[in-house]
């Protein structure tokens, strides 16, 4: 039986598992990095603006707010999972 062992060279660990090009990487990063920061901007932009129009108070707002850094949270989690794996 024959052992495959690889040297151990410090620029084989920096290197990415990752077979796309550098550019592809960036910009899937990219977008993940505005979706976690539109995440919990966007849903409570909108509960305004309808709370505006409807006349409902600041209810509409508030579910803006609750839905959006809940989804938020989620998404900033996705986005450090992310970057986890890709050492």
């Amino acid at each position: 039986m024959s052992k495959n062992i690889q040297p151990n060279n410090e620029s084989a660990s920096t290197e990415r598992v990752d077979d796309r090009p550098p550019q592809v990487w960036a910009m899937d990063l990219a977008t993940r990095v505005i979706s976690a920061c539109m995440t919990p901007v966007l849903p409570p932009a909108l509960g305004f603006w309808l709370d505006g129009n409807w006349g409902t108070g600041p209810w509409l707002l508030i579910a803006g707010l609750v839905f959006g850094l809940t989804a938020g949270i989620f998404q900033f989690r996705s986005l450090l999972i992310f970057l986890a794996n890709e050492k």
